[in-house]
This record gives structure tokens, sequence and C-alpha cells, in this order.
């Protein structure tokens, strides 16, 4: 299950939409609504599966467009060790 890298990153939500502080570099993130509610179930601990089943009854789309969608973003925020598994 992802985690987000707390010793690598610092971020807050406002208005529904999360942005994210790389500590070291100073590179930030501003996610969309989608991409603001995967990071804000991973940091609730929810596994994939989870997170895209609460996407799936918010979203007119299909679980598995949804899958495919949010397993691509969790594989880039893990390359910008932005969260670990």
């Amino acid at each position: 299950m992802p985690q987000i890298n707390t010793n690598n990153v610092f971020w807050r939500e406002k208005d529904g939409v999360v942005t994210v502080l790389v500590i070291a570099t100073g590179e930030y993130f501003e996610f969309n609504r989608v991409g603001s509610a995967v990071w804000k179930g991973i940091a609730e601990g929810l596994a994939a599966d989870a997170i895209i089943d609460r996407l799936a009854q918010t979203y007119d789309t299909t679980r598995e467009q949804l899958a495919i969608d949010v397993h691509a973003l969790i594989v880039k925020m893990i390359a910008r060790e932005l969260i670990e598994e």
C-alpha cells in the first residue's frame, strides 16, 4: 500500500485541490480534483482498489479506466518520490 513520503514532502489541501512541495528541491505539484482524491486516499491509508472504488462512486467512467489512471498516477508519484510503497 503506498504512503506519503513524509520525509520528502509537505502538502496541503485548499478547496479540494492538493498542492505538494518537495522539501529538498522546492519543486511543487498541484493535482486536479481526481489527483487530489487519489492523494487524500493515500493519506488516509487506503489501498489503490479502495481509492478506485471511491472514485467510481463520484465520476462517470468505467472502473477499468479509473484503475488504469490511478495506477499510472501512483507510478508517477513513486517516481517523483512523493509517495513510497
